[in-house]
């Protein structure tokens, strides 16, 4: 059995708040696949005309608030686009440094972007972007929490160390679960993992599909 555990956005076809900085609110809404405010089209967003808009606070000491655009996909996908408003020019994408991709935006008032995405159809992953140089940029982290529980229905060996494949550990039994554990920052697609037998050692995204029915449907699915 695959356990995922993840969150879910809070999101509306409305979203109200001070998005020019002026100390008056603005009604923006999604009306068929554009994001209006009052009569004027801002963007078009949305498959199949489908969008939901969010409202971000990145800097509490600023009065103006962000507006998140979310784009549902055909198999429940979520994208989200950040952009910040001006009277004149309109919405502008928030700058970040390099590509970036997730179904959800976090944001506090503390200067600070998460971003919370289902990585590999397998947890929800965190990441960390500051602004630098006028732009957000990602903080590495050394690994990535997940915490799920994966059914493996083949045996396959887990690994001393991440992206070597020289040493092995132990052997997973099929017909038994392990526990996920973290992902490696540093090489991405790889698992620590936790056998029944309380053994642990590493394992590629692509071993654990092919080891897991359950998991195999997963990502048939995405």
């Amino acid at each position: 059995m695959l356990t995922l555990v993840f969150s879910v956005a809070l999101a509306a076809n409305t979203a109200n708040a001070d998005f020019d900085g002026d100390g008056k609110p603005e009604a923006v809404q999604a009306v068929e696949g554009k994001v209006l405010l009052g009569k004027k089209v801002l963007l078009e967003c949305g498959y199949e005309s489908l969008c939901e808009l969010e409202v971000h606070d990145i800097d509490g000491g600023n009065p103006q608030k962000e507006l998140a655009v979310c784009e549902l996909g055909p198999r429940d996908d979520r994208s989200c686009t950040l952009y910040s408003y001006k009277k004149k020019a309109g919405l502008a994408k928030v700058p970040f440094s390099g590509e970036i991709y997730t179904g959800k935006y976090i944001t506090n008032g503390n200067g600070i972007i998460l971003t919370d995405d289902w990585y590999d159809r397998l947890y929800q992953r965190i990441e960390k972007y500051t602004l630098q140089n006028g732009s957000y940029t990602l903080t590495p982290q050394p690994m990535y929490a997940v915490s799920a529980t994966l059914h493996v229905d083949r045996t396959f060996p887990i690994l001393f160390t991440a992206g070597d494949e020289s040493v092995v550990v132990a052997n997973a039994r099929p017909d038994t679960e392990i526990q996920v554990l973290v992902e490696d920052g540093k090489n991405p697609h790889w698992y620590l993992v936790r056998l029944s037998s309380g053994i642990s050692g590493w394992v590629h995204l692509d071993t654990l599909v092919g080891a897991s029915d359950a998991y195999q449907s997963v990502m048939g699915a995405g």
